[in-house]
């Protein structure tokens, strides 16, 4: 068996040499790469030998290990993507759920209301604040918010609200409010002085945040705050992902933007309401 021999540096002379596994720790595309290096030394001064052939191998497996740690965070990156999307639809399923329980005896007409009775004469004009009564559930309720330009109103009945085209709407005369009525109104009148212009999400999941936005974006609009800030932290940025994404196609919201020094930064998301 041939002997391994190369140049030494320190004894200035060719040398025989022997090759060492070590644990190694190099820092590469800002990552900390632990691997196995190949080490030459001296049998004559135990000195460490640069051997060109050995050098290359150590690059070879040291590029391997930077591939793989890539491949590694890109695979997180997408479970923590697909992990959010499941969320999303648990947190679908949860509402639907909730809206079953909310209506109680109710649940039979949710197949009307898909396909809902309409009026006699169709509503061309409704305000926010305005009384009706929707048709297909025989109830009254409380005009929140109008989109004019999808023919649809968002009504409240009692702790419930709906988003009901006008054509399953008829207005309330004065003289014929209910109870129910009344009830709505002074549930939006008591939420103007309880509700906060923030809120603070920190310590939830993406499930649990985004069903607290939801609810408080909802109190904020009745309460008629124009900006409200949304504090969900720094973290990994899956949650102000998340939530980003939900604010998009929230119907209240206007526009979003990161908070600014002073405000938060971008652990908080500032929120200007229709």
């Amino acid at each position: 068996m041939s002997e391994n021999i190369d140049f030494c540096e320190v004894c200035l002379d060719d040398r025989a040499y022997t090759i060492k596994e070590e644990e190694t720790i190099e820092y590469a595309r800002g990552k900390e790469i632990k691997y196995i290096k190949k080490q030459a030394y001296c049998t004559a001064c135990h000195s460490p030998m640069y051997i060109g052939k050995i050098n290359d191998e150590n690059l070879d497996v040291l590029y391997s290990k930077i591939r793989e740690v890539d491949n590694i965070i890109k695979e997180l990156r997408r479970l923590e993507e697909e992990r959010a999307s499941k969320e999303k639809n648990q947190q679908i399923e949860a509402l639907r759920k909730e809206l079953t329980s909310t209506m109680g005896s109710l649940q039979p007409t949710v197949k009307s209301m898909i396909v809902p009775k309409v009026a006699s004469k169709e509503i061309t004009d409704l305000k926010a604040g305005e009384d009706v009564r929707v048709i297909t559930l025989n109830q009254e309720g409380t005009v929140v918010s109008v989109d004019k330009n999808k023919k649809e109103a968002v009504v409240q009945i009692g702790i419930m609200k709906m988003t009901l085209p006008f054509k399953s709407l008829q207005k309330v005369k004065k003289d014929v409010k209910k109870t129910v009525t009344k009830s709505t109104r002074n549930i939006i009148k008591s939420k103007s002085g309880n509700v906060k212009s923030e809120v603070d999400l920190r310590g939830m999941n993406l499930e649990e945040a985004i069903m607290e936005v939801e609810k408080y974006l909802d109190d904020a609009y009745v309460a008629g705050l124009e900006n409200v800030t949304i504090i969900h932290g720094i973290g990994t940025g899956v949650l102000k992902s998340g939530l980003q994404d939900i604010l998009r196609r929230n119907r209240h919201v206007k526009s979003q933007r990161a908070g600014q020094y002073g405000e938060g930064g971008a652990g908080v998301t500032i929120v200007t309401l229709k």
